[in-house]
């Protein structure tokens, strides 16, 4: 951790989250199943960071930001919200009322498509018992701080274009002037040069409002754009867990180096510094892996990573759980002088 954000308050913690889903099991056997895709998640956020979560479509990442926003209920662990617990492992016992807000994936499916823009962004203010024109003022005030004028008031979101219903997404949820923003994949939706456009708003927004983010992806570039912090996730567990920076140029784990090394190069001459090479499937939530779920895909697995599940711990300034992260970053390292 850097020095910057250890003198910092932690705005949320989470330990020890875990998330069971039961879901419907077609085909012959038919029934329901219990699945869990969120184990024994810990982490903290400091305020005025941005923590990246990355890693694979179906690794949990969208899981666990629904469970941190109580969207659903957690299965165990426990959640605190600027030094208060709101939730304790069995019950959800505090608010989050306007203190957090999430910016969802698509926002053609997130906006109600009866609903005006300015009933939309008015949505979140309802419960904070403020005057129609302090809620007139908001709506205002954090539509234009996205780039959109009054003009958009009386607009549909059909009639706007991805980028614009994304930006209203963005309103919504800074108009309640939260600590915290959950951004599950915000502009993955969105073309390349759009996406750009959102990210430069979201980062000013970070700075005009002292907002604090949790920022899900599945591109560990954009991760490493926004991101104070990396957390590679991988299986419902974090992998890997440190200053962004050092994350890309020294990673500890070979899932954090394979998705570094899948990241394309610009320039087509070059080669990328990592030779680490992923292989194999995602596992499936159906079919849970003992020991390190990482293990079929790893080439530097060992007898002891098919038997035990490896601890997230502390390595120089990263938490790694890998039983060999310490001898795979040499090996890599000295691969790539």
């Amino acid at each position: 951790m850097s020095n910057a954000l250890s003198t910092r308050k932690q705005i949320l913690i989470v330990n020890n989250l875990a998330q069971n889903v039961t879901v419907e099991i077609g085909g012959a056997i038919g029934g329901k199943k219990t699945i869990t895709p969120v184990r024994d998640v810990s982490f903290s956020v400091y305020e005025g960071e941005t923590l990246g979560i990355v890693g694979e479509s179906g690794s949990g990442k969208t899981t666990l930001l629904r469970a941190v926003a109580l969207i659903t209920k957690p299965t165990t662990g426990s959640i605190l919200l600027e030094d208060q617990k709101v939730f304790d492992g069995k019950r959800i016992i505090g608010k989050m009322t306007g203190k957090v807000q999430m910016v969802f994936q698509d926002p053609s499916t997130s906006l109600n498509p009866t609903m005006k823009v300015r009933t939309i962004v008015a949505d979140p203010l309802r419960l904070l018992h403020l005057s129609k024109q302090e809620i007139n003022e908001r709506i205002t005030t954090s539509l234009r701080s996205v780039g959109l004028e009054k003009e958009f008031l009386d607009k549909y979101p059909s009639q706007l274009s991805g980028g614009q219903k994304q930006r209203v997404s963005i309103a919504r949820a800074i108009a309640p002037r939260p600590k915290l923003l959950l951004l599950d994949e915000p502009t993955s939706a969105l073309d390349a040069a759009v996406q750009a456009q959102v990210l430069n708003i979201l980062m000013t927004l970070q700075k005009e409002f002292n907002l604090t983010y949790v920022f899900v992806t599945h591109n560990i570039a954009i991760a490493k754009y926004v991101a104070d912090r990396i957390a590679v996730f991988y299986d419902g567990r974090i992998r890997e867990l440190g200053p962004s920076e050092t994350v890309f140029s020294r990673p500890l784990h070979p899932y954090t180096s394979s998705l570094i090394e899948a990241f394309p190069l610009p320039d087509p001459d070059q080669k990328n510094l990592l030779s680490v090479h992923i292989t194999g499937e995602p596992p499936s939530l159906f079919e849970p892996i003992t020991g390190c779920s990482f293990h079929p895909r790893c080439q530097y697995a060992e007898s002891r990573c098919k038997n035990e599940i490896p601890l997230l711990r502390a390595v120089n300034d990263h938490m790694v759980s890998c039983h060999f992260a310490e001898s795979i970053a040499e090996k890599t390292n000295h691969q790539n002088k």
